[in-house]
């Protein structure tokens, strides 16, 4: 506070991993500073005290790696990951007990036709809160597909204009 910090966002890695995430966060909250979290879900979400360290977060992006199971685990690196079915509904409910959550989907190529059944799951399941993330042939995952990113870049921007048409989003 005494640097004029009003406002951090945690991202990854997994920020949880760290082993002084929890004082971290309270030390944060208890000088009035906005903290918003990016984060797999995985050791947060099912935490016996989960809603109070939540409800400490003014924006809290639970990630899923893509609008299937399949490429959720695909993506996950192989490891049997929490079912998205599972994240939705546990977003949810958490999100109806006030906590201020919201999920973050990574949308790889060829997938953007499962987005609008994801969406549809989440307004039903209480998720107030979905942003869809391009996949980047950057970084990690750099030639992970073989789909032209001038072709990629136009299936995305055609999920972009769908989006408006789509009664699902407007739940959302």
């Amino acid at each position: 506070q005494t640097l004029g910090i009003k406002d951090v966002r945690l991202t990854g890695g997994e920020p949880t991993l760290h082993p002084l995430f929890d004082r971290f966060v309270e030390g944060l909250s208890e000088k009035g500073v906005s903290i918003g979290l990016a984060t797999n879900g995985l050791r947060l979400l099912w935490r016996q005290d989960a809603e109070r360290i939540l409800r400490r977060f003014a924006r809290c992006w639970i990630s899923i790696y893509g609008p299937t199971e399949g490429s959720h685990a695909w993506i996950h690196g192989g490891r049997r990951p929490t079912p998205v079915s599972t994240m939705i509904e546990r977003v949810g409910d958490l999100t109806r007990r006030g906590c201020n959550l919201g999920i973050s989907v990574l949308v790889t190529p060829g997938t953007t036709l499962r987005v609008r059944a994801l969406l549809g799951q989440c307004a039903s399941d209480g998720v107030r809160s979905v942003r869809l993330i391009a996949f980047q042939d950057d970084g990690r995952g750099k030639g992970l597909f073989s789909v032209p990113l001038a072709a990629w870049r136009k299936e995305f921007l055609q999920l972009r204009q769908n989006l408006a048409n789509w009664p699902e989003t407007k739940s959302i």
